[in-house]
C-alpha cells in the first residue's frame, strides 16, 4: 500500500482498524488485570493497580516521546525523498528508546517506595504495588519499545503486525493472570508476571517484520545528531504530555481519594480508570491511523490527501461520540 498514491478512504480505514483494535485490546486486557487482581485480593487489589497506574503513564509516555515523534519525522522525510534522513530518524529512535528504558528502570529502582507513596499508596497498597513491580520492572525496555516499534510498522506499511502482536500478548496476559494469579497462587505478583510475559511476546512478534520482505527499515550512520533529537523530542512530546497529563491527573485522585475516603473507595476509582483507557484508546487508535498518512503527505506536499484523510478522522472521532 502506497501512502502517497493509494486511495485514501480504504487505506485510513485499514490503518483505523489495525490501530483501534489493537488498543482495545490492550485497554480490555488490562480490565481483566483488574478483575484477576479484585477477585484474588479484594478492594486492596484494585487499589493497588489504581497506585501503579501512573507509573504506566510515565513509562509509555516516553515510548511516544521517541516512537511518535521519531515516526512522524521518518515519514516526513520520506514523502520529501529524503531516505537517509528517514533511516536517520528511525536510527535515532532506538537509541532515544534504549536511553529512555536505562534512565526509566535506574530511576524506578532507585525511588519505587517514594514514587508509590506519592502516588498515593498507604502501608497495605505499597506492599502490593512493589509486588507488582518486580516482574515488570524487567519488562520496562519492551513497554517503552512496544510503542516505538508499533509506529514504525505503521509508518513501514505494516500496521497489521502491530495488532497481531498487542492481540497475542494480550491473550497471553489474560491466561496467564488466571494461570500465575489462581492456580500458582501467586497473586498480584502473577498478574505482574503474566504482563510482563505478554509485554515480551507482543515485542518479538513485532521484531519478525525486520525479518520480512515489507521492512524498509534499516540502521544508518547518524549526522546532525543533536539537532535530529531536539526534533524528535519536539514532534514527540505533544503526545507524550497527553499520556503524562492523565498520570498527573490519577496521581491527583489517587491522593485526594486516600486522604478523604480511604482504599476502598480508591479500588472503584481503579476500576473506573479502565474503563475511560478504553474510550481514551478509541481516540489514539483514530489520530494513529490517520498519522503515517498525513506525514508521508505532508512531506510529498500533497495537501489535499492530508485534508481527505483529516475528513475521516473527524468523521470517526464523531461516530464515537
Amino acid at each position: 500500500m502506497d501512502l502517497l498514491k493509494s486511495k485514501v478512504k480504504p487505506m485510513y480505514f485499514k490503518y483505523l482498524v489495525a490501530a483501534s483494535g489493537s488498543a482495545m485490546v490492550a485497554s480490555i486486557f488490562g480490565m481483566i488485570d483488574a478483575m484477576m487482581v479484585g477477585k484474588y485480593h479484594g478492594p486492596s487489589g484494585n487499589a493497588a493497580l489504581a497506585v501503579f497506574n501512573p507509573l504506566w503513564s510515565i513509562i509509555y509516555c516516553l515510548g511516544f516521546l521517541a516512537g511518535i515523534g521519531g515516526s512522524v519525522l521518518f515519514a516526513t522525510s520520506r514523502g520529501k525523498g529524503e531516505e537517509n534522513t528517514a533511516q536517520q530518524y528511525f536510527t535515532l529512535s532506538v537509541i532515544y528508546g534504549i536511553a529512555l528504558s536505562v534512565l526509566a528502570m535506574v530511576g524506578i529502582g532507585l525511588f519505587q517506595e517514594p514514587l508509590f507513596r506519592f502516588f498515593g499508596a498507604d502501608d497495605e497498597l505499597l506492599v502490593l504495588a512493589k509486588q507488582y513491580l518486580i516482574p515488570i520492572f524487567f519488562a520496562i525496555p519492551c513497554c517503552v519499545f512496544s510503542n516505538i516499534l508499533s509506529a514504525y510498522l505503521r509508518n513501514d506499511g505494516n500496521p497489521t503486525l502491530a495488532t497481531k502482536a498487542v492481540i497475542v500478548g494480550g491473550m497471553f496476559n489474560a491466561f496467564g493472570d488466571y494461570f500465575c494469579v489462581f492456580i500458582l497462587d501467586m497473586g498480584i505478583l502473577g498478574a505482574g508476571l503474566a504482563t510482563a510475559i505478554g509485554q515480551y511476546i507482543a515485542i518479538f512478534i513485532m521484531l519478525i517484520h525486520f525479518a520480512g520482505k515489507k521492512n524498509t527499515l534499516r540502521f544508518v550512520k547518524l549526522t546532525d545528531t543533536f539537532d535530529k533529537l531536539r526534533n524528535i523530542t519536539v514532534t514527540g512530546f505533544s503526545t507524550a504530555i497527553n499520556d503524562l497529563a492523565m498520570g498527573i491527573i490519577g496521581i491527583l485522585f489517587n491522593r485526594q481519594i486516600m486522604t478523604y475516603l480511604g482504599s476502598d473507595a480508591l479500588a472503584v476509582y481503579g476500576v473506573i480508570t479502565q474503563i475511560t483507557a478504553f474510550a481514551q484508546c478509541l481516540a489514539y487508535g483514530a489520530g494513529q491511523a490517520g498519522q503515517p498518512i498525513i506525514s508521508q503527505n505532508y512531506g510529498a506536499g500533497q495537501h489535499n490527501r492530508i485534508k481527505e484523510c483529516l475528513k475521516y478522522g473527524l468523521y470517526t472521532c464523531a461516530g464515537y461520540l
